[in-house]
């Protein structure tokens, strides 16, 4: 039951993980999921270079193909180093 109805548990919309890795001074460096290299879709959607680009990308993706990330994935974040 805890799977299902934690209630902790937050789900979030690419504009949330967006904004969340702006606050957090972070770039977006890519998805590790299984079946990303299965399709072309996903190739295509994730070469985007531009973090704005990507995430509106990410969005229509989402709505073009809903089960896509209907499992869990990782997407991994690096910090953005102040130039010196």
């Amino acid at each position: 039951m805890d799977l299902l109805f934690n209630p902790l548990e937050k789900t979030f919309t690419t504009r949330d993980i967006h904004s969340l890795i702006r606050t957090l001074n972070c770039e977006f460096a890519g998805f590790e999921k299984e079946e990303q290299n299965k399709s072309p879709a996903f190739r295509k959607f994730n070469e985007h270079s531009n973090m704005d680009s990507l995430f509106g990308a990410w969005e229509l993706f989402e709505t073009l193909n809903p089960n896509f990330f209907s499992e869990m994935y990782l997407f991994w974040l690096k910090p953005i180093r102040k130039q010196q």
